[in-house]
C-alpha cells in the first residue's frame, strides 16, 4: 500500500520526513450511481405491453404507476385498494423499506389504469391487494414479479443488458430525473421518493 511505501522511505533516510503521517485515516466513501430509463425507453416499455389482455392491462398500470409515482416495486406489490382515495387521487401507504408513511398524488393516467384493470380485467377476489397473480392460486403479486415485468419488458424492446443495474428500480431514477430536470428542490425528490437520508436523493 501506499502507506507502507511511505514508511519504506522515511526509514531508510531517503525522506526526511514521515510522510504516513499526512495520508488521511478514512477513505472518501464512493458511490455508485446508476443510470435511469430515459423518457423515450419508458415510452417504449409502456407501448410495448399488449393492452389486449388482463394480463397486459395489469402490467401497463404497474409500470406506469412506477413511472409517474416512484413506488419501490415491494410497495406497488402490497398495494390495497384502500390505499388509494379515488376522490382526491392520492395513494397513501407504509413504505416497506422505511417502515414510514407516504402519501402521493396519483395522476389521472395512473389512476384510469389501475380502475381499469381493477373494475374489468383483476380476477375476481376478495383480496385487498390491487395487484394479483393471473395464474394458478389467486394471490398478490410478490414484488420480485414486479421486477421481473420490467425486465421482461425491457427484453422485448431490446434494452435489457444494454447498461448494468437497471431494472425495475431505474423507474424511480427516471422519476426522479425528471422531477431535477423541472427544477425541484432536492429536498422535496426526498420526500416524494420516501428516503429517509438527503444523501439518497442526491
Amino acid at each position: 500500500s501506499a502507506k507502507v511505501f511511505l514508511g519504506f522511505l522515511y526509514e531508510s533516510g531517503i525522506t526526511g520526513i514521515d510522510l504516513r503521517l499526512s495520508m488521511p485515516r478514512a477513505v472518501a466513501h464512493s458511490y455508485c450511481v446508476r443510470e435511469g430509463f430515459s423518457r423515450d425507453e419508458v415510452q417504449n416499455l409502456l407501448l410495448s405491453i399488449d393492452q389486449n389482455t388482463s394480463l397486459g392491462k395489469r402490467d401497463y398500470a404497474i409500470i406506469l404507476l412506477a413511472a409517474q409515482t416512484a413506488l419501490r416495486a415491494v410497495d406497488i406489490a402490497n398495494l390495497k385498494r384502500n390505499d388509494i382515495d379515488w376522490r382526491k387521487r392520492e395513494i397513501s401507504i407504509i413504505q416497506h423499506k422505511t417502515g414510514k408513511p407516504l402519501s402521493l398524488p396519483l395522476p389521472a393516467e395512473s389512476n384510469n389504469a389501475i380502475a381499469e384493470y381493477i373494475l374489468h380485467h383483476r380476477p375476481k377476489s376478495d383480496q385487498p391487494y390491487v395487484f394479483l397473480c393471473h395464474t394458478g392460486t389467486i394471490r398478490p403479486i410478490r414484488s420480485g414479479s414486479v421486477s421481473a415485468i420490467a425486465s421482461r419488458y425491457m427484453k422485448r424492446i431490446g434494452i435489457a443488458g444494454l447498461k448494468p443495474g437497471r431494472a425495475f428500480h431505474a423507474l424511480r431514477r427516471y422519476f426522479a430525473t425528471t422531477l431535477m430536470k423541472e427544477e425541484v428542490s432536492v429536498e422535496l425528490i426526498q420526500q416524494i421518493l420516501g428516503h429517509s437520508r438527503i444523501n439518497s436523493a442526491k
